[in-house]
């Protein structure tokens, strides 16, 4: 079991997990959780870089920066070319794709860099090298707070031109092919040597940064693509996931969380047979805390078999474990046996 979990004190309608079981391991997915008027924590015991710990309570997170102030570079900031500025929620997508160089700050609420990527470790037959890794948490960061100087920029710091090695390195982490010829950093895999999972990038700040992905896998006999979580709705995002599962797009959007919803509609026109999957307890009442009215017209509801209502009393959720295959059916013996996909509360 690679995820243990801490759900709140009573659960909840709206707690949701998708098992994908993949070369006869267990691998969990996505999850969900209502966060009431007290959000829940969440632990992994081996997949920390990969769904980072973070806390769904945005206030305390979010930097207020004035509306008409250029963003800064937080002073936290190891000297270097590559830097985060306040626009930074501290929402973790940075350090858990480059951990060697993104790191929570000690003094604000936010991460910044605390080492610079080197390119002397740079090998084109690795694809996990500092410098990959650092681009693809610039192109993961949902508000762009990841930058690189100029100099015009280090100028206003007071400080000298850039080195030789400081400019290559600017160079290199740019996010245009044009610029250095590089790749872009997204879809990437999740694990080395599996096909199956793949990071999609461009996490949506309006999901705190919440880690989009795409897994393939059977279901019933046919191959098929599930987007796990909603990135950010640009051309390019839509590009990065049309790459995998070809132009029609991914065949589910497993939502794991009604935080985790931003932009659902857009992908849902943007590919007309996705089919949503939301647990109505999220969906109607007091859990839909967000008033997105529109998550009720999602294709795959998951019903409990108590109340989905949002009421007021908690003690209507039931407490037993549930399972769904993907259409929003009860799992049987034989679905488990013939899907890669398994969804549990």
């Amino acid at each position: 079991m690679l995820l243990r979990s801490n759900f709140c004190d009573k659960p909840t309608a709206a707690a949701a997990m998708l098992t994908v079981l993949l070369y006869s391991n267990l691998w969990i997915m996505g999850f969900a959780f209502t966060p009431a008027t007290n959000p829940c924590h969440y632990q992994l015991s081996n997949l920390n870089r990969i769904l980072p710990q973070t806390n769904h309570d945005k206030d305390s997170s979010i930097s207020l920066v004035g509306l008409n102030a250029a963003p800064q570079r937080l002073e936290e900031n190891v000297d270097g070319v590559l830097y985060v500025n306040d626009k930074c929620i501290n929402c973790a997508a940075c350090s858990s794709f480059a951990p060697s160089t993104f790191g929570r700050a000690t003094d604000t609420a936010a991460h910044v860099v605390h080492t610079q990527p080197q390119l002397s470790k740079l090998d084109s037959s690795n694809d996990n090298t500092e410098l990959d890794e650092a681009r693809a948490a610039m192109a993961a960061c949902p508000v762009a707070a990841i930058r690189v100087e100029t100099e015009a920029f280090r100028h206003h710091r007071g400080m000298g031109s850039l080195a030789n090695d400081e400019q290559e390195l600017a160079q290199s982490l740019a996010l245009s092919p044009k610029v250095n010829g590089l790749d872009l950093p997204f879809p990437r895999q999740a694990f080395a040597g599996m096909d199956d999972i793949h990071y999609v990038g461009y996490h949506n700040d309006r999901s705190f940064g919440a880690i989009p992905y795409l897994v393939q896998g059977m279901f019933r006999g046919e191959q098929v693509w599930v987007m796990v979580d909603t990135p950010r709705f640009t051309p390019q995002s839509v590009r990065t996931v049309t790459s995998l599962t070809g132009t029609t797009g991914p065949d589910y959007l497993f939502l794991t969380h009604v935080d985790d919803t931003a932009d659902h509609g857009k992908w849902a026109d943007e590919f007309p047979s996705l089919k949503r999957i939301f647990h109505s307890g999220d969906a109607f009442g007091r859990y839909n805390w967000i008033g997105d009215e529109s998550l009720q017209n999602v294709e795959v509801f998951l019903s409990s078999s108590s109340s989905d209502n949002g009421g007021d009393d908690d003690t209507s959720c039931n407490t037993e474990l549930q399972t769904w295959s993907l259409d929003g059916s009860p799992t049987t013996e034989t679905d488990t046996q013939a899907s890669d996909f398994v969804i549990w509360h």
